[in-house]
């Protein structure tokens, strides 16, 4: 199938239970929301550190030594 992901063994496409009513549901770390909130923070700090390196920012004066 096209534009689906598919199991090739069994053709079917995986959909087990979310969250915490399945029985191997141990912390939040992994739900989709954590996930998310990981990604973003890490586009944060990729956008954050490009910003530094290429020397436009400039430190503001409260914080310079």
């Amino acid at each position: 199938m096209r534009g689906k992901r598919v199991c090739r063994l069994h053709g079917v496409k995986g959909g087990g239970p979310k969250g915490e009513c399945i029985g191997a549901y141990r912390t939040v770390r992994y739900t989709a929301e954590a996930k998310a909130e990981r990604q973003q923070m890490r586009l944060l700090l990729r956008d954050l550190r490009s910003l530094i390196d290429s020397g436009e920012w400039v430190r503001p004066a409260q914080f310079r030594h």
